[in-house]
Protein backbone atom coordinates (compact mmCIF):
# COMPACT_ATOMS: atom_id res chain seq x y z
CA UNK A 1 0.00 0.00 0.00
CA UNK A 2 2.95 2.24 0.40
CA UNK A 3 3.97 1.91 -2.96
CA UNK A 4 1.05 3.49 -4.61
CA UNK A 5 0.34 7.25 -3.93
CA UNK A 6 -2.65 8.57 -2.45
CA UNK A 7 -3.81 9.92 -6.12
CA UNK A 8 -3.92 6.88 -7.30
CA UNK A 9 -6.24 5.49 -4.73
CA UNK A 10 -8.39 8.62 -4.76
CA UNK A 11 -11.11 7.73 -7.64
CA UNK A 12 -13.13 10.77 -6.79
CA UNK A 13 -11.17 13.11 -9.23
CA UNK A 14 -12.40 13.12 -12.34
CA UNK A 15 -11.92 14.93 -15.57
CA UNK A 16 -14.13 15.76 -17.72
CA UNK A 17 -13.36 16.94 -21.13
CA UNK A 18 -15.87 19.85 -21.75
CA UNK A 19 -15.29 20.51 -25.38
CA UNK A 20 -16.89 17.22 -26.53
CA UNK A 21 -20.38 18.15 -27.30
CA UNK A 22 -22.99 17.27 -25.70
CA UNK A 23 -26.00 15.01 -27.42
CA UNK A 24 -29.60 16.00 -27.13
CA UNK A 25 -32.58 14.09 -25.42
CA UNK A 26 -33.26 12.41 -28.80
CA UNK A 27 -30.31 11.37 -29.77
CA UNK A 28 -29.56 10.01 -26.21
CA UNK A 29 -32.56 7.44 -27.00
CA UNK A 30 -31.68 6.38 -30.29
CA UNK A 31 -31.06 2.80 -30.96
CA UNK A 32 -27.61 2.91 -33.04
CA UNK A 33 -26.30 5.79 -33.55
CA UNK A 34 -22.78 6.78 -36.00
CA UNK A 35 -19.60 5.94 -34.73
CA UNK A 36 -16.53 8.26 -35.15
CA UNK A 37 -14.10 5.11 -35.71
CA UNK A 38 -13.49 4.29 -39.14
CA UNK A 39 -14.38 0.67 -39.81
CA UNK A 40 -10.79 -0.69 -39.93
CA UNK A 41 -10.50 1.35 -36.28
CA UNK A 42 -13.86 -0.95 -35.12
CA UNK A 43 -12.33 -4.43 -36.77
CA UNK A 44 -8.86 -3.76 -35.28
CA UNK A 45 -10.78 -3.79 -31.62
CA UNK A 46 -12.46 -7.02 -32.64
CA UNK A 47 -9.00 -8.96 -34.04
CA UNK A 48 -6.51 -7.74 -31.48
CA UNK A 49 -7.59 -10.09 -28.40
CA UNK A 50 -7.52 -12.42 -30.56
CA UNK A 51 -3.61 -11.71 -31.54
CA UNK A 52 -2.85 -11.02 -27.82
CA UNK A 53 -3.93 -14.50 -26.86
CA UNK A 54 -2.32 -16.13 -29.76
CA UNK A 55 0.98 -14.21 -29.70
CA UNK A 56 1.38 -14.86 -25.83
CA UNK A 57 1.44 -18.63 -24.71
CA UNK A 58 0.86 -18.25 -21.19
CA UNK A 59 -2.31 -16.18 -21.52
CA UNK A 60 -3.63 -18.59 -24.61
CA UNK A 61 -3.08 -21.59 -21.90
CA UNK A 62 -5.00 -19.67 -19.25
CA UNK A 63 -7.48 -19.03 -21.39
CA UNK A 64 -8.33 -22.08 -22.82
CA UNK A 65 -7.43 -24.23 -19.50
CA UNK A 66 -9.37 -21.89 -17.15
CA UNK A 67 -12.02 -20.54 -19.62
CA UNK A 68 -13.73 -23.73 -20.36
CA UNK A 69 -13.97 -24.74 -16.45
CA UNK A 70 -16.05 -21.34 -15.86
CA UNK A 71 -18.23 -21.67 -19.14
CA UNK A 72 -18.88 -25.28 -18.41
CA UNK A 73 -19.41 -24.44 -14.35
CA UNK A 74 -21.42 -21.54 -15.50
CA UNK A 75 -23.43 -23.59 -18.06
CA UNK A 76 -24.32 -26.07 -15.17
CA UNK A 77 -25.39 -23.55 -12.81
CA UNK A 78 -27.48 -21.51 -15.18
CA UNK A 79 -29.25 -25.08 -16.21
CA UNK A 80 -29.67 -26.23 -12.80
CA UNK A 81 -31.32 -22.66 -11.64
CA UNK A 82 -33.98 -22.80 -14.85
CA UNK A 83 -34.56 -26.28 -14.17
CA UNK A 84 -35.58 -25.66 -10.55
CA UNK A 85 -37.72 -22.61 -11.91
CA UNK A 86 -39.55 -24.27 -14.50
CA UNK A 87 -40.37 -27.41 -11.96
CA UNK A 88 -41.57 -24.95 -9.14
CA UNK A 89 -43.96 -23.35 -12.02
CA UNK A 90 -45.31 -26.59 -13.21
CA UNK A 91 -46.48 -27.82 -9.91
CA UNK A 92 -47.49 -24.78 -8.08
CA UNK A 93 -49.55 -23.07 -11.63
CA UNK A 94 -52.37 -24.92 -11.50
CA UNK A 95 -53.53 -25.28 -8.17
CA UNK A 96 -52.90 -21.54 -7.87
CA UNK A 97 -55.43 -20.82 -10.99
CA UNK A 98 -57.62 -23.44 -8.96
CA UNK A 99 -57.45 -21.15 -6.23
CA UNK A 100 -57.58 -17.85 -6.63
CA UNK A 101 -59.18 -18.18 -10.13
CA UNK A 102 -57.78 -17.35 -14.32
CA UNK A 103 -58.28 -13.44 -13.53
CA UNK A 104 -56.94 -12.97 -10.24
CA UNK A 105 -54.01 -15.05 -11.01
CA UNK A 106 -53.31 -13.24 -14.56
CA UNK A 107 -53.27 -9.61 -12.33
CA UNK A 108 -51.16 -11.05 -9.75
CA UNK A 109 -48.35 -13.16 -12.06
CA UNK A 110 -48.83 -9.42 -14.01
CA UNK A 111 -48.07 -7.85 -10.18
CA UNK A 112 -45.16 -9.99 -9.68
CA UNK A 113 -43.96 -9.20 -13.36
CA UNK A 114 -43.98 -5.83 -12.64
CA UNK A 115 -42.19 -5.88 -9.38
CA UNK A 116 -39.58 -7.48 -10.92
CA UNK A 117 -39.30 -4.78 -13.81
CA UNK A 118 -39.04 -2.23 -11.06
CA UNK A 119 -36.03 -3.98 -9.30
CA UNK A 120 -33.91 -4.08 -12.97
CA UNK A 121 -34.97 0.02 -12.87
CA UNK A 122 -34.19 0.72 -9.52
CA UNK A 123 -30.48 -1.17 -10.46
CA UNK A 124 -30.44 0.62 -13.95
CA UNK A 125 -31.09 4.26 -12.07
CA UNK A 126 -28.98 3.52 -8.62
CA UNK A 127 -26.34 0.99 -10.00
CA UNK A 128 -23.13 3.52 -9.38
CA UNK A 129 -24.54 4.46 -6.12
CA UNK A 130 -24.77 0.43 -5.38
CA UNK A 131 -21.16 0.16 -6.44
CA UNK A 132 -19.53 3.12 -5.12
CA UNK A 133 -20.43 2.30 -1.18
CA UNK A 134 -18.21 -0.72 -0.91
CA UNK A 135 -15.59 0.63 -3.32
CA UNK A 136 -13.61 1.57 -0.14
CA UNK A 137 -13.82 -2.13 1.21
CA UNK A 138 -12.91 -3.39 -2.46
CA UNK A 139 -9.44 -0.98 -2.23
CA UNK A 140 -8.88 -2.63 1.41
CA UNK A 141 -8.94 -6.03 -0.04
CA UNK A 142 -7.23 -5.82 -3.70
CA UNK A 143 -4.26 -4.14 -2.01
Amino acid sequence: MDALSQKELDHAENEVNYSIPQKVYWQKLAPWSNSLLSFGQVVKHCYRPFLIMFSIPALFTIAIEYGVVTASDSVVALTVVRDVISTIIVFALQPWVDRVGLNRFYVTLGLITMAIMIGNLLFIYSGKTFRVKPAGRYRHFAA
